[in-house]
């Protein structure tokens, strides 16, 4: 899948196939990997709840995305 090919060339980057990975130790790379692991989780969202979530636009550009229960209060404390 894509993402399986993303995470496949982040971590052949960081094992020493790039230039920058190059200069990290067995040991660092490990940490590196382990740390892009549990980010990677941390970001994991069940796609139900990725659906139902709204684009958070500032002056025309969007931001991020927030569920519509911020939303509503967002909306109802602006001036």
């Amino acid at each position: 899948t894509a993402r399986n090919t993303n995470e496949e060339s982040s971590s052949s980057k960081l094992n020493g196939s790039s230039e920058i990975g190059a200069h990290f130790t067995s040991k660092e790379k490990d940490i590196v990997d382990s740390m892009l692991y549990r980010i990677r989780e941390c970001n994991h969202m069940p796609e139900g709840m990725r659906s139902g979530l709204l684009n958070f636009v500032v002056d025309g550009k969007t931001l991020g995305k927030l569920p519509l229960d911020i939303a509503k209060r967002l909306c109802d404390a602006s001036p």
